[in-house]
């Protein structure tokens, strides 16, 4: 792993949505696909093996607690998409670095991204 590279892991039960993200990402030349995951449980085995800067979440309901997990095994960032935005107070309360929607597009991705890794906290401006 390049040290000047955003190092994303991408964790989500939906293959067509790690798709998307990874074409997403592919792109971008300061960000590297560390790896994928279909579920919280394959998610933290991936983080245990693989260096990486951020986790990219957009978890379904049985997989809410990983987010305690990976931040009490782990110093990676959590950067969670979520279709329901409603769930905002519940995520800043286990932890979690930064929450945008579900539905972003490839530069609210990227900007996400960025702003979870530079800052404390972020959350899209939609």
């Amino acid at each position: 792993m390049d040290k000047d590279l955003v190092a994303v892991i991408i964790v989500s039960d939906d293959l067509r949505y790690r798709e998307k993200l990874n074409d997403f990402l592919s792109g971008e030349e300061f960000i590297e696909i560390a790896g994928e995951a279909a579920s919280g449980e394959d998610a933290l085995e991936l983080i245990r093996q693989t260096p990486a800067d951020l986790v990219v979440v957009c978890p379904s309901y049985n997989d809410f607690d990983i987010f305690r997990r990976i931040r009490f095994q782990n110093q990676v960032k959590i950067l969670v998409l979520s279709p329901q935005m409603n769930l905002e107070n519940y995520f800043w309360e286990i932890g979690v670095n930064g929450y945008c929607p579900a539905d972003l597009t490839r530069e609210e991705l990227v900007s996400a991204i960025l702003g979870t890794i530079y800052n404390e906290t972020y959350q899209c401006p939609r």
